[in-house]
């Protein structure tokens, strides 16, 4: 067979080209975007797994998003010092983890032969194989982009890597996706880095300060660590972003929605006078894929949609507004062909409030509309006005006994003018007097059984006026006890017989008045008056006498006998509290006792504390004591008279600030003291 020489030289260059092409395929880094990762079942959460054991040298940390449990498919645990993020497993599921890794270190694939050195080489996506692969120097792992791109390095042998090796990840590859399927074991170097899940059929084993970006699962046999960090991180997932154009809108906006998993589409915010949205579409034409408002897009990808537009026919119509039982106003009829804007009611109705539109009159079974809603006008309307009766407002009268010991009356609501309820307040000694609105009487009266118009609400205090105390022994005059000379009496003289000797004059009993005083201690948070212990000091100025303490009990009062005169009152100040005078005496304390007559005097005490409890008036069991005071002939005393009647102590509701605070620094002092004489014993 004779085979010319041109045809000879063809096949050989054709030879030549096809031995080109597939030592090129063979040794070039290939793309394989499409080749899919090992599924690593429950193996996954796993940054060590091992059959026989888990041994560390030095100190080693495991952890990771995807997981950070340590197994051991036998029963001896882990030693050395190992911290991890999550469980330390043995048996049971790491024996079921193991199962899982080694059907995926079982998966072959269709791949390309490396030489043995990775080191100083750059890969692209796919799956690849050789026989002993060593590393000195920096493999480059490119995904071009795609953050899914897989790579799969298959040896029937070893893996073991140089001191300060390193794997790197560019252009979107991603540990989660770097596979190594190794024949026997893996021994890498001090200091390296390695990326992916390495799967060895025997046992791995890691220098000093080794850092991998992955999981190290040993199938028959252990791991041993150097001092290594794992981490063992999932997936990360790529946001894309849908971007949305008007399209010809002449108004609004749509803004960008960016994420990496399945959502509604942001709602159309474009408008476009004379028309109405339409939904969108991959074409600003309408040609492309076609999403409704709001629909669901995966987000897999970018995508650009383009609002779509329907002309709106410029056909006019009319809402006419019926008052529908109004009594005044007017709402005029409204025409147009867009949509816009009702006219807000014009109507009014004594006795009512407007509650919107309806279609029927009753407001039943109808279509509601709110004043001022938009509207679209595509068709006639008649809006009925709907009313809502205005209910009369209440008020309510709130009555306080104000120093009642018995009895009650309860508050009274009403929207009219109505009689107040009753007084059903008592109080011994007291005559019920009437109401008023001030707790010292100052305010407006009421009579009891009185009109209120109910137009406020109101709050009554009971007034009380005492009741008249029969005549008490009166104190009589104390009169200085002065020396006297012995008088020469003259001698008897005998009485003429049929003559009557003369009557002595009777002397007349000495004149006083007296003066009663209460006390009672008012709560500015709650307008309660309760009755309170005292201690008053009365002066007379120009008087020499003096007399014996008066003890009162608080809230029962006193009452005094004294001489007639002007005599002035004073309290000893209490913290806490600002105290002032009522009854028939001055602003400044003075009080004028006549002869015969009955002066009643108040003493009141605000509560300055804040945050104080509602304070609740004890009952008054006794009528209020009545105390005559006998005169004491001690010499005359330097001063004015100063009587001083003593009823307990003030009630305190709330401890003032500078109490806590003195409090607090006697504490700190007895602490600082005890612990110098505690320096002073541990010096000796």
């Amino acid at each position: 067979m004779n085979i010319s020489k041109r045809v000879l030289v063809t096949l050989v260059a054709l030879t030549s080209f096809a031995t080109s092409a597939i030592l090129m395929f063979t040794l070039s880094p290939q793309s394989f975007a499409a080749t899919p990762g090992l599924t690593m079942g429950t193996s996954s959460t796993y940054g060590v797994l091992a059959s026989t054991g888990v041994t560390s040298s030095n100190p080693s940390n495991i952890s990771g998003s995807a997981g950070g449990d340590v197994g051991v498919g036998g029963a001896t645990a882990p030693t050395g010092t190992i911290t991890l993020s999550g469980s330390q497993i043995l048996g049971g599921a790491s024996l079921t983890a193991l199962s899982d890794a080694n059907t995926a270190f079982s998966d072959t694939r269709v791949s390309v032969a490396l030489p043995v050195e990775l080191g100083s080489t750059t890969l692209t996506s796919g799956a690849y194989s050789g026989g002993t692969f060593g590393m000195n120097g920096t493999l480059t792992l490119d995904g071009l982009g795609d953050p899914t791109s897989v790579f799969i390095f298959n040896t029937t042998t070893t893996l073991i890597t140089a001191a300060s090796s390193q794997v790197v990840l560019i252009n979107g590859a991603q540990a989660c996706n770097v596979f190594w399927q190794i024949g026997s074991s893996a021994t890498l170097g001090a200091s390296s880095t390695m990326i992916g899940h390495i799967i060895a059929a025997v046992s791995i084993g890691t220098g000093t300060t080794t850092t991998i970006d992955g999981q190290l699962i040993a199938l028959t046999g252990a791991v041993t660590l150097g001092g290594s960090s794992v981490v063992n991180d999932a997936c990360a997932i790529p946001s894309h972003t849908v971007t949305f154009d008007g399209n010809t809108s002449d108004g609004g906006s749509t803004a960008v929605q960016t994420t990496n998993i399945a959502a509604a589409l942001t709602s159309n915010g474009f408008t476009k006078s004379g028309y109405t949205f339409n939904g969108w579409n991959t074409v600003a034409g309408g040609g492309g894929v076609s999403y409704p408002n709001s629909g669901t897009y995966s987000f897999t990808s970018d995508l650009i949609l383009y609002a779509q537009w329907t002309l709106i026919p410029p056909v006019v119509h009319t809402v006419t507004f019926v008052g529908n039982g109004f009594d005044g106003g007017t709402t005029a009829p409204q025409t147009t062909s867009t949509s816009t804007a009702l006219t807000l009611n014009g109507f009014t109705r004594v006795g009512y409030t407007f509650a919107g539109w309806n279609t029927v009159p009753t407001g039943i079974a109808g279509t509601a509309y709110s004043d001022g809603t938009s509207y679209n006008f595509a068709a006639d309307l008649t809006l009925y006005a709907q009313w809502i009766v205005i209910p009369p407002a209440l008020h309510t009268v709130t009555f306080l006994g104000n120093g009642f010991d018995a009895g009650a009356t309860a508050p009274e609501t009403n929207s009219v003018a109505a009689v107040l309820t009753s007084n059903g307040f008592t109080r011994t000694g007291y005559t019920f007097a009437g109401w008023n609105t001030a707790i010292n009487g100052s305010g407006a009266t009421y009579a009891d059984g009185a009109t209120y118009g109910f137009t406020s609400d109101l709050s009554l205090f009971a007034h009380w006026v005492a009741i008249a105390i029969p005549p008490i022994v009166a104190v009589p005059p104390i009169i200085p006890i002065l020396p006297v000379s012995p008088t020469p009496q003259p001698p008897p003289q005998s009485t003429p017989l049929g003559t009557i000797p003369p009557v002595a004059a009777p002397v007349a009993a000495p004149v006083t008045g007296t003066l009663q005083i209460i006390k009672v201690v008012e709560n500015r948070f709650h307008g309660t008056a309760v009755p309170s212990d005292f201690v008053i000091t009365i002066i007379k100025t120009g008087s020499n006498a003096q007399f014996s303490p008066v003890r009162g009990t608080g809230g029962l009062g006193v009452t005094i006998n004294l001489a007639p005169g002007s005599y002035d009152l004073s309290e000893t100040p209490t913290s806490g509290y600002r105290g002032v005078w009522s009854g028939e005496i001055t602003a400044g304390g003075r009080v004028l006792v006549i002869a015969n007559q009955n002066v009643f005097v108040t003493r009141t005490n605000f509560d300055m504390a804040s945050g104080n409890p509602r304070v609740t008036p004890p009952p008054l069991l006794t009528p209020p004591t009545v105390v005559s005071v006998p005169p004491k002939t001690d010499p005359p005393p330097a001063t004015t008279l100063r009587h001083t009647v003593t009823g307990g102590a003030l009630p305190r509701t709330a401890s003032g600030w500078a109490d806590l605070c003195a409090f607090g620094l006697i504490l700190m002092l007895i602490a600082i003291s005890g612990l110098a004489c505690e320096s002073l014993l541990i010096r000796e």
